[in-house]
């Protein structure tokens, strides 16, 4: 009626998967040998404790396979959160490097040769082993906004912001029975599982 019972080493060396898959198929047999009137009691009653033994067994080895993947999970997250804290020290070293370079460029060097006489062109250049380096200054570069209530109305340079669909909300109001014609057709629930570890 059902299948041959795990031996102890056998559920200690099984993967979760089978290890869970075990602990349904016995379940479902037991309820089935409980439900079972046709059968002799005897032989019920034997089968019953014979699944319950299964059960059991399967049942004693289920938390050593939980606590191994939560320690493989910790694991990860513990390197997944040094990666992390390593790329962001060196994105901040990065950053720095990028601002020193920022400030030699614009800085000191532009500043330095805004001091010598432009050419032709308006550019100031110096010859070097490296290549021309040049310095164009232009007055028109860059508009900066020093007080924003001053701007001109003029709707041609304020844009509009696209609308956005507020998703949560629209989510509370379905949880809460609103839009129940739009179920199935314009939206639909997608079951979410979050699995706590310790």
């Amino acid at each position: 009626m059902s299948a041959k019972p795990e031996t102890k080493t056998d559920l200690r060396e099984a993967p979760l998967y089978e290890l869970t898959g075990a602990v349904g198929t016995i379940s479902r047999a037991l309820e089935d040998v409980i439900n079972n009137t046709e059968m002799a009691e005897d032989l019920r009653n034997s089968e019953i404790d014979r699944l319950m033994a299964d059960l059991e067994l399967a049942q004693e080895a289920l938390p050593a396979k939980i606590e191994n993947c939560i320690r493989y999970i910790r694991g990860k997250r513990a390197l997944a959160d040094a990666r992390r804290a390593e790329a962001a020290r060196l994105d901040a070293l990065a950053d720095q490097a990028d601002r020193e370079a920022d400030a030699m460029q614009n800085g000191y060097v532009a500043r330095c040769m805004e001091n010598l006489t432009p050419d032709e062109k308006g550019r100031r250049v110096v010859k070097t082993l490296l290549g021309n380096v040049s310095l164009s200054i232009t007055e028109h570069g860059r508009l900066e906004i020093i007080d924003e209530s001053e701007l001109p109305p003029d709707p041609v340079y304020w844009k509009p912001q696209a609308p956005k669909f507020d998703l949560a909300g629209f989510k509370e109001d379905v949880k809460a029975g609103k839009f129940g014609e739009l179920l199935g057709r314009a939206v639909r629930w997608i079951p979410s599982k979050r699995l706590r570890l310790p």
